[in-house]
């Protein structure tokens, strides 16, 4: 590992002594990394130097600078670094001479470690040193540590407690108003429930379920059009859910598919997103997709039954509806500071804004009405990397599947690595799951039709 020609001749020009540092070789250095996080306002750009372990609180931010911030986009960030030929970003002013903002949590430190442009190659300053490179900067308090936001240990038992405990905080009355007004969420649809009524028996009959499909127009509409999208390669022929059901997906995959649009019916899409997000229904299918695949080359004792799999990555951003639904008034924020913190978990988000994750409510909701138990550990558990519990399987699945797709998105080696233990749980390897991932990307546009179709 060498360091970038552009960020060696800064380093040269200014006289800063450094060294370098194999970011393997020291796993406990979080706190000392120095995260560059990009922003613009109106009229200007900002870089903001955290520590590596924190999240950025984009409202203390806001008001340090006197002025509301927003995130680039992940192109505009290509644009800014790709000319520099830099893979990661360094905390070095010099590079892109922006406003300069250091959270004082990295000021306080002896030592400073600095991304060198290069994957897994770190650069170790001295204060003094640091403060040299700095130059010209402000500074204020504008992060929040991760080990405050994220409990990854909770169970799902005490979801409801935390729940509850969000909804009558003293200090979040607005939200609490709020809730009073939208917390009773919609009961299951009726097609919903008599799917899951079908999917209890032990060997349901093709043409009840299609009768219960075609009783639901937006439903059957959907599964029709699923099944004559290009990825199934059947063209648009079909014009009855028996004939999706038979010649096409299988009674299995119809099952999971209408149980999951069907809940999904109750919720509306939000209007808002973080930018680069894929949309909702795009990312459910691709990970559906993924995750059903990568199932079914598990080991015969450790793989989880294809269709509550399938069913599980279908559902496994389910939760952005039920915030978007429960929090109207703070989804858009959170949309806010995933795209100023993309090295921050979804929850850490969460817990910080509105005291509980997406995780928690979908899966409370999920059993509520009645959805199979590993379909809800699994979206319950999806971001633990350490969860080795009943269900393990379909939520180890999830983490995978989502960091395939992420890195497949951003390229990001370092913050999409799956945990050696997960790999020996599931009994799959990297190089098994990347060949599987990057035979499903290579028909991503057939996967955007098939969303599309669903999101009619």
């Amino acid at each position: 590992m060498t360091v970038p020609q552009s960020v060696a001749t800064v380093l040269k020009e200014l006289r800063i002594s450094y060294r370098e540092l194999d970011e393997a070789s020291e796993p406990r250095l979080p706190g000392s990394v120095a995260k560059v996080l990009l922003l613009h306002a109106e009229g200007y750009e900002l870089q903001v130097f955290i520590p590596a372990d924190c999240m950025l609180d984009l409202v203390a931010l806001n008001e340090a600078v006197g002025c509301d911030c927003q995130a680039f986009s992940g192109e505009n960030l290509r644009q800014i670094y790709g000319p520099l030929a830099l893979e990661t970003i360094p905390a070095i002013r010099a590079l892109t001479h922006f406003r300069t903002l250091v959270d004082e949590t990295l000021l306080n430190k002896s030592v400073v470690h600095i991304q060198s442009g290069t994957p897994g190659l770190l650069l170790r300053l001295e204060k003094t040193e640091f403060l040299r490179l700095l130059g010209e900067y402000e500074h204020a308090v504008v992060s929040v540590p991760l080990s405050r936001l994220m409990r990854e240990g909770d169970s799902h038992g005490e979801d409801i407690e935390q729940i509850n405990a969000a909804i009558h905080s003293s200090t979040r009355r607005k939200i609490r108003q709020q809730l009073d007004q939208t917390l009773e969420l919609p009961p299951l649809p009726e097609s919903a429930q008599k799917i899951l009524e079908l999917r209890a028996q032990v060997d349901p009959e093709v043409a009840d379920l299609v009768a219960i499909i075609e009783s639901d127009a937006p439903l059957a509409a959907k599964i029709i059009g699923y099944a004559s999208s290009p990825f199934f390669g059947v063209g648009n022929k079909l014009k009855s859910v028996e004939e999706a059901v038979v010649r096409v997906l299988g009674p299995e995959r119809v099952l999971n598919l209408a149980l999951g649009l069907a809940m999904g019916q109750m919720l509306k899409l939000p209007s808002d997103a973080p930018q680069d997000a894929l949309p909702y229904f795009e990312q459910s299918v691709l990970c559906a997709v993924l995750v059903d695949r990568l199932g079914r080359r598990m080991p015969p004792d450790r793989r989880p039954e294809p269709g509550l799999a399938y069913l599980a990555g279908l559902l496994h951003n389910f939760g952005q509806l039920v915030v978007a639904h429960v929090f109207p008034d703070r989804f858009s924020l959170t949309c806010r500071y995933i795209e100023a913190s993309p090295h921050v978990s979804h929850g850490a988000i969460e817990r910080h804004l509105i005291s509980v994750t997406r995780q928690q409510l979908a899966s409370t909701l999920l059993r509520i009405w009645k959805v199979p138990d590993p379909v809800c550990s699994a979206v319950r558990y999806q971001e633990s990397a350490r969860f080795a519990e009943t269900h393990y399987n379909y939520a180890n699945l999830l983490y995978v599947a989502t960091r395939l797709i992420a890195r497949w998105r951003t390229g990001d080696l370092e913050s999409t690595a799956v945990p050696a233990p997960m790999w020996e749980r599931l009994g799959l390897t990297p190089v098994q799951a990347s060949e599987i991932a990057d035979g499903v990307f290579d028909r991503f546009s057939e996967l955007q039709e098939t969303a599309r179709r669903l999101s009619r």
